[in-house]
C-alpha cells in the first residue's frame, strides 16, 4: 500500500494513502450500526484532516514490508526521516491533548445530569473520547 508524506501550499506536510475513501458496505448489528452513525456524525473534520487520519488508521492495521511511503526527492533521506518522525511526534501529541482536554470536560458534562432530559453534553463527549482513543 502506498502512502504520501509531502508538502501542501502553506509548506505543512501531509500523510495521505493512495487508496479512495470509499467504504465497503458491511451488514451490521443493531449496536454497530448505532455506533457508526454515531461515529460519522461526530467526525465532522475537513477533508484534508479527515483523509489524513484516515491513512494513520490505515497505516496502524498494515503489518510487515507492505507501507511504502513516498515523497519528493527534493531533499535528502536523512532529512526527510527525520522531517516525518517530528510530524508523527506532533501528530500523536495533538491527539494525547485532545485526548485529556476532552477527559477534563467530561466530569464536568455530569454536573448537566441535573438538567432534565438526557445527558446529551456527556454522550457526546464519551464518544468523542473513544473515538479519539481508537485513532
Amino acid at each position: 500500500m502506498n502512502f504520501f508524506f509531502v508538502q501542501d501550499f502553506r509548506k505543512k506536510y501531509r500523510y495521505f494513502s493512495a487508496e479512495p475513501l470509499s467504504v465497503i458496505q458491511v451488514k451490521f448489528s443493531r449496536f454497530r450500526k448505532f455506533w457508526e452513525t454515531a461515529k460519522k456524525k461526530l467526525m465532522l473534520l475537513p477533508l484534508k484532516i479527515l483523509k489524513q487520519e484516515q491513512a494513520f488508521e490505515r497505516t496502524l492495521k498494515i503489518e510487515g514490508d507492505q507501507i511504502r511511503i513516498l515523497h519528493s526527492g527534493r531533499m535528502d533521506e536523512k532529512k526527510v526521516r527525520s522531517k516525518f518522525y517530528f510530524f508523527l511526534q506532533k501528530q500523536r501529541t495533538k491527539h494525547i491533548i485532545l485526548l485529556v482536554g476532552e477527559s477534563l470536560i467530561l466530569p464536568i458534562s455530569g454536573i448537566a445530569a441535573l438538567l432534565p432530559g438526557p445527558n446529551m453534553f456527556f454522550y457526546v463527549l464519551v464518544l468523542l473520547v473513544i473515538i479519539q482513543w481508537r485513532l
